[in-house]
């Protein structure tokens, strides 16, 4: 038994076990075949890859020793922060991935052997010797733009498949992959989730963290928590030179030294002084769309925090992204669907009334597009409205869900709930490489175990959203600042983003590989585009940044090779 942090050691040992397996090592990524190209080995392989933020107890390390699957998965869920557990058996291999990412966990499978890796471009320039050149999915980048990613085990490129977040995916030799999620722990009270989670891992090392504080419900939420368990983190307010107006300052500033805290501020130059990123490439440790920034892409937008903290002398950063998808800050307007689905009319009325007045606006017009979905003559939307260029399609057949969308298919609401949880996951990252080490607590597994069994109808009343997340700071801080709502924040430094780099936009967005093997009308897409960086922001940007997103991604692996 070998339980390794290092991809190397494991494979070194692997080699000692069977030597009558062939192992290539490469960077970041091995690959396994038989000496016939057989996919069924006939040794025992009894090893183990183990990463993780948390100390492993004594049960878990038990299940590692046996090889016991089925424990360690339940294990696992109890585990705070993330980590990532490879298990390779005679006839299967399983691969823990938590919610909270550690890395990812990417496979290719042919009748010329297995690669496994944690660098999809190690994958891709792998696959090329199988003279299995992987391709653009087109379903895959067609989901992401319409906002109803599957976050299932297929990737932007065909044949490449990944761990999803938050699962187990056991791979047999005969090809066979099962994915199953790992249970969430739930705690009662996210304050003690979130305190849990800045100090019970690694990151409780070292100095303490800085905290991006914007006076909002999450990153207040996440200040009270620190201030209970005993922390003192470094407060930080970003003020965009665009949306200076728009600020929340006056309001960060107060709840800060009520708390008995001092703010720092970063007041970021207007974006006309910036150094474009000539070097156009993504951070090395980015391995899925959703970790790319594209503004971070064409500008060094993040370097005004990065040195704030080296002269501080701090490498962690702690923020609250992540908790308006967790704690339902726009609930889905299918919450009438999910109503009736669990108690019928009356049950659904009542919810369209709810939801009409939280949003401020009449019962009738919400109750008649319910009735018309519930009718089946209007379709039941999970993401983006399909805008005129972006053509209708045929409704495809869902083969590889993550199973927590699996689990939700009669119940809309929820279904995008848990969608934007895993969103929100899979956008952050825990590998960069970055002089600082950002923390994302709103998203471990412990916060999301709290809402996840929740129906989304229990996650707001008729005058706010997010309620769980509010009483809890309430109870416990006594403070009213769990009831302020915060201010719409500007797209003034969006739009100078756009309008500042609007022929480069248009060669990715426009003219890119992504947007040219789906069904756009490419005109209906430019003009809408040219909109956007010209006249004002329109509902369109969020497809127009995820095209955007895949674009960026997929040029950057399209073009890796193996040295």
């Amino acid at each position: 038994m070998l339980v390794s942090t290092n991809i190397d050691v494991l494979v070194e040992h692997l080699q000692r076990q069977a030597p009558q397996v062939q192992f290539r090592l490469h960077p970041s990524g091995y690959r396994f075949t038989s000496p016939n190209d057989d996919l069924r080995p006939s040794v025992t392989w009894p090893a183990a890859m183990v990463r993780c933020e948390s100390r492993l107890s004594g049960d878990l390390e038990q299940a590692l020793a046996v090889r016991d699957v089925e424990r360690l998965n339940e294990d696992l869920g109890r585990l705070i922060g993330a980590y990532t557990v490879i298990v390779i058996l005679r006839d299967a291999v399983h691969i823990w991935s938590s919610l909270v990412k550690e890395s990812d966990i990417f496979w290719s499978a042919s009748a010329a052997g297995m690669i496994i890796s944690d660098n999809i471009g190690v994958i891709r320039s792998l696959s090329r010797e199988f003279k299995a050149e992987p391709t653009l999915n087109v379903q895959y980048c067609t989901d992401g733009v319409l906002g109803e990613d599957a976050f299932g085990t297929e990737t932007i490129f065909s044949g490449i498949h990944h761990v999803p977040l938050g699962t187990r995916t056991s791979i047999s030799v005969d090809g066979k992959v099962e994915v199953q999620a790992i249970p969430l722990p739930e705690k009662d009270n996210p304050l003690d989730a979130i305190a849990e989670h800045l100090t019970g891992s690694r990151h409780s090392s070292g100095p303490q963290p800085i905290l991006m504080f914007s006076g909002g419900l999450d990153s207040s939420s996440i200040l009270y928590a620190c201030k209970e368990a005993g922390m003192s983190p470094v407060l930080i307010h970003v003020l965009n030179h665009e949306d200076r107006t728009a600020t929340e300052l006056p309001t960060a500033q107060r709840i800060a030294s009520g708390w008995g805290f001092d703010l720092q501020v970063i007041e970021k130059p207007p974006l006309t002084s910036y150094a474009p990123n000539r070097a156009r490439k993504l951070d090395a440790s980015i391995q899925s769309p959703f970790e790319v920034n594209p503004i971070f892409f064409f500008l060094n937008d993040e370097a005004h925090l990065e040195d704030r903290a080296a002269n501080l002398g701090i490498s962690t950063c702690v923020t609250g992204f992540g908790g308006d998808d967790v704690f339902g800050q726009n609930p889905s307007t299918n919450v009438t669907i999910d109503a009736y689905r669990r108690g019928g009319v009356h049950a659904a009325l009542s919810e369209c009334l709810k939801y009409s007045t939280l949003k401020g606006r009449s019962f009738a017009p919400d109750a008649w597009a319910a009735a018309r979905k519930l009718l089946g003559v209007s379709p039941i939307e999970d993401g983006y409205r399909p805008p005129d260029w972006f053509a209708s399609r045929s409704a495809v057949e869902r083969r590889d869900e993550h199973p927590w969308s699996r689990d939700h298919m009669n119940t809309p609401a929820k279904r995008a709930h848990l969608r934007g949880i895993l969103r929100a996951a899979y956008s952050c990252s825990n590998a960069r490489q970055s002089p600082l080490l950002y923390v994302t607590p709103m998203v471990s597994q412990a916060i999301v175990g709290g809402v996840f069994r929740k129906d989304v109808a229990d996650l707001y009343d008729s005058k706010f959203d997010r309620i769980i997340l509010r009483q809890s700071l309430f109870q416990r801080s006594g403070s009213e600042i769990a009831w302020r709502r915060s201010k719409r924040s500007s797209s003034n430094f969006v739009f100078e983003f756009l309008t500042n780099n609007r022929d480069e936009l248009h060669d990715y967005i426009v003219d890119g590989r992504v947007a040219k093997s789906m069904n756009v009308d490419r005109t209906g897409l430019k003009n809408s585009l040219e909109y956007c960086c010209s006249a004002g922001i329109n509902n369109d940007l969020p497809l127009l940044f995820s095209l955007l997103r895949l674009e960026i991604f997929h040029r950057h692996f399209a073009s890796v090779r193996l040295r």
